[in-house]
């Protein structure tokens, strides 16, 4: 006997009576790859259970899915999987250029091994094995080990979450290696002042102006990206110092430039006075070299110019030139190192919390997406505390 359907608030959830009370059902058409379908479930016991039911294949639509179709009974090996969950994090702007790279890079070394395996029959022993073969074998560091294990769970957990797996059974591979030695760092103030005073002497003035750049926490692509019209000049205890709004990152998969690496990354920072000294020089010498070359220096234009063609300088450019300052170091150094020393100093000098993670443009997860914005402030303040550590000799 057909039901009498009524309408609710939502659409495509009905109700209806049955002897046993009220029962909602979930009725909708929808178009998936040129073909019109209707999905309908019924018995549904309330209406929260309903809305939680629509939700689920709305999801399902969203992702090219239809809603009708039994999960269950569908197999994939770990690379199609891979190239599925790729292709939607792509078309939906979740991932971008450099993610893209990232992931690829790494599913790359796994794929001859787990590619063809279907998803669900690899096991624990399987990955703990392969995990351990390369701490001992091939010699990767506890990062890059660790980059492995982040995209093989990216699959395994997608995969949970669009339920072609009940549960993810890799989660207790130990990521350990006895053997690991940390990477070179600069580990004594005395080093870092060294390699500053250096980096001064032997470096090109506009390459010496890059480094130092990097001392104020800034990432290298950060550094690449820094656009005249990013840099504000103004006066702080009789001083001129310089803020600094870092909404651009150059890298290799954006050479002419995209949006930081998170969004809590896109912010402003203030350098002290002899940085800001430092870019006014390097945005006179931006404006001579694009006059040699019969060209205008606009607002928005990057102002770390290759002087020969008056474009940006390569990506690599700052690794480079610190080569020269390794090799009369002594030891290691290399950008992402000044990253971590202005940390360091902002820990040292107890510097707020969350002063520090707007200045670093680092996203706090256990916050939830909840954003503190920095001030201009307390970003003084910060400046204040750690120049004095990382700055004091210059």
């Amino acid at each position: 006997m057909s039901r009498k359907l009524e309408k609710t608030k939502y659409t495509s959830i009905f109700k209806y009576k049955t002897t046993k009370g009220t029962r909602y059902r979930v009725r909708f058409s929808f178009v998936l790859d040129g073909i019109k379908e209707e999905y309908s479930k019924s018995g549904l016991l309330n209406l929260s259970q309903a809305c939680e039911l629509l939700a689920t294949t709305e999801l399902k639509l969203s992702k090219g899915q239809s809603p009708n179709e039994d999960v269950s009974k569908k197999t994939f090996t770990l690379d199609q999987y891979y190239q599925k969950m790729r292709e939607f994090k792509i078309t939906s702007k979740k991932w971008n250029k450099n993610t893209i790279a990232t992931n690829d890079g790494r599913w790359d070394m796994l794929k001859p091994v787990f590619g063809n395996m279907l998803l669900d029959r690899i096991t624990r022993q399987d990955w703990q094995d392969w995990i351990n073969e390369q701490y001992e074998n091939n010699r990767y560091s506890q990062g890059t080990v660790e980059g492995f294990h982040s995209v093989l769970m990216l699959i395994i957990n997608d995969a949970v979450e669009e339920d072609y797996l009940d549960k993810n059974r890799l989660k207790k591979v130990t990521l350990e290696n006895e053997n690991d030695k940390p990477k070179e760092k600069i580990v004594t103030m005395a080093e870092y002042e060294k390699a500053i005073q250096v980096a001064k002497e032997i470096l090109e003035p506009v390459h010496f102006t890059m480094f130092y750049m990097s001392t104020f926490g800034l990432r290298r692509g950060e550094v690449n990206g820094i656009r005249k019209d990013a840099i504000e000049f103004f006066t702080h205890d009789g001083k001129e110092v310089a803020k600094l709004f870092i909404s651009t990152s150059r890298t290799k998969q954006y050479p002419e430039g995209n949006k930081p690496k998170t969004e809590k990354s896109d912010r402003f920072i203030v350098v002290n006075e002899y940085a800001a000294n430092l870019l006014r020089e390097q945005i006179k010498l931006a404006k001579k070299i694009k006059a040699e070359h019969d060209q205008i220096m606009n607002e928005n234009d990057f102002i770390f110019l290759n002087p020969e063609t008056a474009n940006p300088f390569y990506i690599e450019i700052m690794n480079d030139q610190l080569k020269k300052v390794k090799k009369e170091l002594g030891f290691n150094i290399h950008p992402h190192m000044m990253r971590h020393m202005f940390a360091t100093a902002a820990n040292i000098a107890n510097s707020d919390g969350d002063a520090l993670r707007d200045f670093m443009g680092h996203t706090d997860e256990a916050m939830t997406k909840r954003y503190t914005h920095p001030t201009e402030e307390a970003a003084l303040k910060l400046l204040e505390q750690t120049d004095k550590i990382l700055h004091r000799k210059l």
